[in-house]
């Protein structure tokens, strides 16, 4: 017999004796309408909740701020939008459009529908 047979029975009586299920109810009559809990008398749901969990405990597994630069750029990741509707250059020949591709509102230029757009503007503010 393996090691995992062996020790299989006693992880699963560990695990079990952690939970305090009550006993299944009794099967209903053929044809009766099923019981609903709150006929058997309980007034709300008292099963593994966050109450039952001490809060040094949830500290204890709680995960640590990653740091500000890892912070800021998964932020960045997630800001990623499609750009503004635009307009056009009075002459046709460029669209001007907002766009947070970089994390912050910069102006953009495209001078056609296979164009690269140009950034226009730069720094941190808006």
């Amino acid at each position: 017999m393996s090691r995992n047979a062996r020790l299989a029975p006693a992880l699963l009586a560990t695990l079990l004796s952690g939970c305090h299920a009550s006993a299944p109810p009794a099967a209903a009559p053929i044809g009766a309408a099923p019981a609903s809990p709150m006929a058997a008398g309980a007034t709300s749901y008292t099963g593994h909740g966050a109450e039952t969990v001490k809060a040094d405990e949830l500290d204890r597994y709680r995960p640590a701020d990653p740091p500000v630069e890892v912070s800021r750029h998964l932020q960045s990741l997630f800001d990623v939008s499609g750009p503004g509707p635009g307009v056009l250059a009075p002459d046709g020949s460029k669209l001007f459009f907002g766009w947070s591709v970089t994390g912050v509102a910069q102006i953009w230029a495209s001078a056609g529908p296979r164009d690269f757009p140009t950034q226009l503007t730069g720094g941190e503010d808006r």
